[in-house]
């Protein structure tokens, strides 16, 4: 049964929101990506460990091109082809095939996990939240869309119109923010 839905797993990106025209969507992707720079800015960190790290796009937005620390990145991702894309478009940064349920690492190997619109897509989300806590050192950055106004979105742009604008691949639809204190 489990082996049935891993076959099912959407990875990817169904839209390039990083290479979008679209003057809407790189307004967005820009006050998305600098609020980012800006949070993380008001953190020491030297070692990133990236959860559904894709393709690389928000490693190199953030941790390359706005050179925000000198350190170690490690990204992990459990779509082969977006390992190897981020292997071949950034061969400065470490990339590697893996599972959020199960990130194969010490605990506290990072001073940072990144896991930027990924917790959406996973069928347990409290088990790969467990997992990041145990690899962090300090400090956790996870993104997930702002729903319904994404769905909204992709409703206003003629997308995914069956599905209510639900992105392929969404299984949580996340509404309120959470704290972990």
């Amino acid at each position: 049964m489990m082996e049935d839905r891993l076959q099912t797993v959407v990875t990817g990106n169904y839209f390039d929101k990083y290479r979008s025209r679209n003057v809407m969507h790189q307004m967005l992707m820009r006050g998305f990506l600098g609020s980012a720079a800006e949070l993380l800015r008001t953190i020491d960190f030297a070692t990133v460990i990236e959860i559904g790290c894709g393709p690389g796009d928000f490693a190199s937005a953030l941790f390359l091109n706005r050179l925000l620390f000198a350190g170690q990145y490690l990204g992990f991702d459990i779509g082969e082809a977006e390992i190897e894309s981020a292997k071949q478009r950034f061969s400065t940064l470490d990339f590697r095939s893996g599972s959020a349920y199960e990130i194969p690492v010490q605990d506290g190997a990072a001073d940072l996990v990144v896991a930027c619109e990924v917790i959406e897509h996973l069928e347990r989300p409290i088990v790969a939240i467990r997992e990041m806590a145990r690899i962090t050192q300090r400090w956790a950055l996870i993104s997930v869309p702002r729903e319904p106004i994404w769905r909204a979105l992709n409703m206003l742009r003629g997308k995914y119109l069956r599905n209510m604008g639900n992105t392929p691949g969404h299984v949580q639809h996340l509404v309120d923010v959470v704290s972990f204190d």
